[in-house]
């Protein structure tokens, strides 16, 4: 049993060590009264032998769950209100920076609403407003679990799940600063991206860039299963004519080496992971062919920003920069020849066993238009069953 294991009592914990913690602990007190556990100043072993005596916790991390709402081994009214404080003056801060966030997203939107019939800037926007609404629903949800902590101290399972809501909630509300301060960032970009046509015109070459660099990567994929297809096709000799094909343990290579990290999994241009693989010709190749429909959702929503864009400077009297629409075009030719060599190596059988997977994921891209949202995108390819 490891601490983690022991640090969330659940509803059927909390009953069955309510059921033993009387005989467990002479101080216990029926959860039918108001009075509090507390008023009996009861030892942290005693509170942790009951915890554990109906549930399968470790007494031992049960322990450590109490030490900050005691004082010398004794669980006491002051140690619980000096944590409820502690952890108070956390939660004030994340709601401080979540109303700095607050603010800052009314603000852009004044300044979004000329531009608000182009999706582009609509789902830019909307982006922004979701993140604030779940920053502001568990700023409200953390306010009142630290309520319940406090007030609910009538057996020792109690005690020990305020303990463990205390801790937690400490946590996740220096969660919600950090994520409320991006938050705060991304809109002061939004609102520099808005006012700025050359910004636009900079991000938006910066973006094709980044889905030329993607087809490089993809092309060496592509061009590592076609020497591997290849090499299936040739018999080995032992005459040293294929020692380059061999690694020092003498295995052959797939000469997938260069795609992967030591941990077999692509990386993107930001150092971020994408698709993990296998390192198998085929796992390989439905990673490979998966995202050739990931970049081609990509080039229609870049032409789709690309239009958007066009649109909001010429409305400024301003022009995007001709090449990026035909660097868009040649990304696209690309990818489908791509798609087309990958469908070319496919072995027989390999449909078979990762057909499902592959219309899952067709599916699950055919949901989403321009402006994509890539942070569903991801979240729905991540529900695919490998």
């Amino acid at each position: 049993m490891t601490e983690t294991d022991s640090s969330a009592p659940t509803d059927a914990d909390a009953a069955a060590a309510d059921t033993a913690s009387t005989a467990a602990d002479p101080t216990a007190t029926d959860t039918s009264t108001a009075e509090s556990l507390l008023d009996h100043d009861p030892t942290v072993e005693s509170v942790a032998t009951a915890v554990a005596a109906g549930t399968d916790r470790d007494p031992a991390a049960v322990r450590r769950d109490l030490d900050p709402v005691s004082d010398d081994g004794v669980l006491t009214h002051d140690a619980v209100d000096a944590t409820v404080s502690d952890v108070s003056q956390i939660l004030a801060t994340a709601e401080t920076r979540v109303d700095l966030a607050t603010r800052a997203v009314d603000d852009v939107r004044a300044a979004a609403e000329p531009m608000s019939d182009l999706g582009t800037v609509r789902g830019r926007f909307r982006t922004l407003e979701h993140r604030l609404a779940a920053l502001q629903r568990r700023t409200a949800e953390l306010g009142e679990t630290v309520g319940t902590a406090r007030d609910r101290l009538g057996t020792p399972v109690e005690i020990h799940r305020s303990a463990v809501d205390l801790r937690e909630a400490a946590a996740d509300a220096q969660r919600v600063v950090r994520v409320a301060d991006d938050l705060a960032t991304d809109v002061d970009a939004f609102a520099s991206w808005l006012g700025s046509p050359a910004e636009r015109t900079e991000a938006l070459a910066a973006d094709v860039e980044a889905l030329e660099k993607s087809l490089q990567e993809l092309s060496t994929v592509v061009e590592g299963l076609e020497e591997s297809s290849t090499a299936a096709r040739t018999p080995p000799t032992m005459d040293g004519g294929n020692d380059e094909w061999m690694d020092d343990g003498g295995e052959w290579m797939d000469g997938n080496d260069e795609w992967m990290d030591d941990g077999g999994e692509w990386i993107d241009e930001d150092g971020d992971r994408t698709l993990e693989v296998d390192r198998t010709d085929e796992d390989a190749w439905a990673d490979a062919f998966v995202r050739t429909r990931v970049l081609d959702l990509l080039v229609a929503d870049l032409r789709s920003e690309t239009a958007d864009i066009q649109e909001m400077t010429d409305r400024e009297d301003v022009s995007v920069p001709a090449p990026i629409p035909g660097r868009i075009d040649a990304a696209e030719r690309r990818r489908a020849a791509l798609a087309v060599t990958l469908s070319e190596l496919a072995a027989p059988g390999w449909d078979d066993r990762i057909g499902a997977r592959l219309a899952a994921t067709e599916r699950a891209l055919a949901r989403f238009d321009p402006p994509v949202p890539w942070g569903r995108v991801r979240e729905a390819l991540s529900g695919i069953e490998r």
